[in-house]
């Protein structure tokens, strides 16, 4: 009697590549809350989050991915912004991880655009450099302020959002003046309700 061979996966197999996509990115979000809930005492901010990410997790589940990208890279960027003063390694090699980070969450956020060809990969790229380099530019200047973690972790997921919301509209063909007028007021709002609620002494 002959066994049967174990399925393998083939990673020139386009849903094959995904599934490993996929799994990472659980992994990473999974690590990352981890170590948001044990570097600090659990407080509310810590269970509004919580439950940010189970609602994030339910709509991943009905395909709509965006929501747990965008508390994943909140989990990521705070982990980063503790980890910058507690853990030389990362602290080397901070740019690098995080740039890898973003372009790989980036990536999953875009993955509709990508398997039905409506991001051509010199768009992708062109889009995900300049995030990257943004990203990194805003995260550096944002490790001097002495700001609470969470709070500069928010800011910049704040402008990770604005900036792939403007990426996706572009993909879509809805790019014009009246969307970028809305986005751009609802993140002027956004972040002036977060930096004034921030004690005044924690601004300078």
């Amino acid at each position: 009697m002959k066994l049967k061979k174990l399925p393998l996966l083939k990673l020139n197999n386009f849903k094959d590549r995904w599934l490993i996509i996929h799994w990472t990115y659980y992994i990473i979000i999974a690590l990352a809350y981890y170590y948001f809930i044990t570097s600090n005492e659990f407080t509310y901010f810590h269970l509004t989050i919580t439950l940010a990410l189970i609602f994030s997790i339910y709509r991943a589940i009905v395909k709509h991915n965006e929501y747990l990208v965008f508390v994943g890279m909140f989990l990521i960027f705070d982990a980063f912004f503790i980890s910058l003063a507690r853990i030389t390694l990362v602290n080397s090699f901070s740019s690098l991880i995080l740039a890898g980070l973003v372009f790989f969450f980036t990536t999953v956020l875009n993955e509709q655009y990508i398997k039905n060809k409506l991001l051509q990969a010199k768009d992708f790229w062109a889009f995900n450099w300049l995030l990257i380099l943004l990203t990194l530019e805003l995260f550096f200047t944002l490790s001097f302020f002495p700001v609470n973690t969470f709070n500069k972790a928010i800011l910049l997921t704040i402008f990770y959002w604005f900036y792939t919301e403007a990426m996706r509209a572009r993909i879509e063909t809805r790019f014009n003046r009246k969307f970028m007028i809305y986005l751009t007021i609802v993140f002027v709002i956004v972040f002036s309700l977060l930096v004034f609620s921030i004690p005044f002494e924690q601004r300078f």
